[in-house]
């Protein structure tokens, strides 16, 4: 679970969150983003804990196409996390989606 270059699979991105998922000063733990995303945890556009996507897919992971539930995204992240660099493994969006997190997606799936 290494991402393209933000975090790795305890999901330290660049300066944006830990695996507690700590943005950049976006969220905290119980979710919250910068306004947009979803229930169990969020981003300010970048992701968090519980799963993940560039900002594209949802917490059952569906993307427009791109990845499925095993996540996989345009070769960015895997199951275990990672997107292209922004989220973490459990969750999130990159301020997409919702909990249910539709969305659509420009990365194709791996």
């Amino acid at each position: 679970m290494k991402d393209s270059d933000h975090h790795n699979h305890e999901m330290n991105d660049s300066g944006h969150h830990n695996h507690e998922m700590k943005d950049s000063g976006h969220h905290n733990h119980e979710m919250i983003d910068s306004g947009h995303h979803n229930h169990e945890m969020i981003d300010s556009g970048h992701h968090n804990h519980e799963m993940i996507d560039s900002g594209h897919h949802n917490h059952e992971m569906k993307d427009s196409g791109h990845h499925n539930h095993e996540m996989k995204d345009s070769g960015h992240h895997n199951h275990e996390m990672i997107d292209s660099g922004h989220h973490n493994h459990e969750m999130i969006d990159s301020g997409h989606h919702n909990f249910e997190m539709k969305i659509l997606v420009i990365t194709t799936m791996k």
